[in-house]
Formats: C-alpha cells, structure tokens, sequence
C-alpha cells in the first residue's frame, strides 16, 4: 500500500503551519522595522538638513537690501534674517518659526522700484512637521558667550532641533549647530 501514514501526515501539516507563522512573524517584524527606520530616519534627516540649510543661510547673512541690519528677529522659537540665498544679488528676508508644533521657513525677495519686502509675496514651506513641544530652538550669544536677547550685541547663533526618533512619540533625537555670522564680527 502506498500512501501516507496520519502520523506522517500530521507531521507534514505541522510544519507547514510552523513555517507559515514563522513567516508571517518575520514578514510582521520587517514591516515593524521597516515603519520605524523609515519614520525614524526620515526625522533625523529633516533634522540635519535642516541645520545644514541654516548654518549656510546664518554664515552668509548680511544686511538688506534697503539697509536694514542683518538680523530683525531673534525670539527663541523665530529668527529672522537678511541673506542672498539664491545668489542672485538679492537679498532675501527669512524666517524661521515653530507653529502648531511645526517647524517652517518664510522667504520674501525684494521687488520693486525702488526695492521693497513685500509680505504679500512671502513664500512659506514646511521644514519639520510634529515636533515635540513645546521647544525653543534659537539661543543667542555675544562675543564673551554670554547669553543676549539684544539684537545688536549678538555674534553667535544656536540653532537647537530636537525631533522625534520614531512613530512612538517617546524617544527624540537632539541636534545643533553653533554659527557666527561673518558680517556680525565686525560690527
């Protein structure tokens, strides 16, 4: 008689079962770790791109192009500055502020004859989006490192970003950049 035994055929159904559990657990961890790689990176490379791109814009700041002083706002959750980021020979005023949580950048070039900051033509994006609060992410200091809020003695600039590390909201990551401006040394 040829054939299979119950015997061996409960065995096989067993390990059939075995391995699609075992698949499936796998396949469920994967997706897991895949959501928070995803998640988790994707907040810490907002995070540093976003200091990248103030660093830069704080380095070459300088004054506007209707004379005004490099640096208008300097609040610890907004900053505000003069610099050509485009390289256009333009001066554009930016802002960065935190805003329900969010972390965004305002850009006005200047138009007109003769030039003005027009908030009318204000382009507003988001950098990060959900972070934790509240949080201060500006910090200002004069050339002794003393901490300042005096528009005209400040020569270093923190920015600070704290974000989250996962989906989970309970672990962050924390990150900062320390800049001195080379048009406020000299003043």
């Amino acid at each position: 008689m040829k054939g299979f035994s119950i015997f061996e055929l409960s065995l096989a159904i067993t390990i059939l079962i075995f391995i699609f559990f075992s698949l499936t657990y796998l396949i469920l961890n994967i997706s897991n770790f895949n959501s928070y790689f995803i998640f988790g990176l994707g907040y810490y490379q907002e995070a540093a791109l976003f200091l990248k791109e103030i660093e830069k814009e704080l380095k070459s700041m300088e004054d506007s192009n209707i004379g005004g002083y490099p640096l208008e706002e300097a609040l610890n959750q907004k900053l505000t500055f003069y610099s050509d980021i485009d390289k256009d020979n333009l001066v554009e005023k930016i802002s960065y502020f935190i805003e329900n949580n969010t972390l965004k950048k305002e850009i006005i070039s200047p138009t007109g004859s003769p030039l003005k900051y027009d908030d009318l033509k204000t382009k507003t994006r988001i950098i990060i989006k959900e972070l934790p609060a509240p949080q201060n992410i500006f910090y200002y200091y004069d050339k002794d490192f003393n901490t300042t809020s005096d528009i005209s003695k400040i020569k270093i600039i923190k920015a600070n970003i704290k974000v989250f590390t996962s989906n989970k909201k309970d672990s962050f990551f924390e990150n900062y950049i320390l800049v001195t401006p080379r048009n406020l040394k000299e003043r």
